[in-house]
């Protein structure tokens, strides 16, 4: 990752004591949608800005779990700040096989008819269904269609997007900095 940010011309530290950037996470991010994910050990954080996006990237160690059935857990965190946007309270996330089974314990999977792609590949919910409706524009709709899923949660200013206990490579950062900065134009 220093190498990365080298390149770029952004700030590196490999272990950071605190995360500044995320002092403006909506409280109802952290409760709802982030728990233990944000208390766990940062490395690798780089820092700058791509256009109108304050930009954070790092790997989270975290632990998940229960009890005995707890473990050690890494992400690669992309997050991005843009002082412009407003978005409602929102997750939307790749949908498991299990997510059938058991949706009566989630929230309201919002569902788009005229994309069902969409919503055979993600569960899309938020605290307001029809601020998340509006927000979910056609571009971003059929952008979500055609990509790898990730997870992306939203609110106010803030987007959060990450691969699912996955810690992205070094030598794919550029290109996952790239893919995040299309989609969060969209919004």
């Amino acid at each position: 990752m220093e190498k990365v940010s080298e390149r770029i011309g952004w700030n590196f530290d490999p272990q950071p004591q605190k995360l500044n950037f995320l002092k403006g996470i909506p409280e109802s991010l952290n409760v709802e949608f982030l728990g233990s994910l944000l208390e766990g050990r940062t490395q690798n954080l780089i820092t700058g800005k791509i256009q109108d996006w304050d930009y954070a990237v790092f790997d989270q160690i975290y632990l998940e779990g229960d009890g005995e059935n707890t473990r050690e857990a890494a992400v690669t965190l992309f997050i991005l700040n843009n002082k412009q946007l407003r978005l409602p309270v929102f997750c939307c996330e790749p949908k498991k096989s299990w997510h059938k089974y058991f949706n009566f314990l989630f929230k309201k999977d919002i569902r788009f008819e005229n994309y069902p792609k969409f919503s055979q590949k993600y569960r899309l919910y938020g605290s307001n269904e029809i601020a998340v409706r509006q927000t979910f524009n056609p571009k971003l709709l059929t952008y979500f269609q055609q990509k790898t899923p990730l997870t992306t949660i939203g609110a106010e200013n803030y987007l959060i997007v990450y691969k699912q206990n996955s810690v992205c490579p070094p030598e794919e950062i550029l290109e996952s900095l790239n893919k995040t900065v299309e989609m969060a134009n969209l919004f």
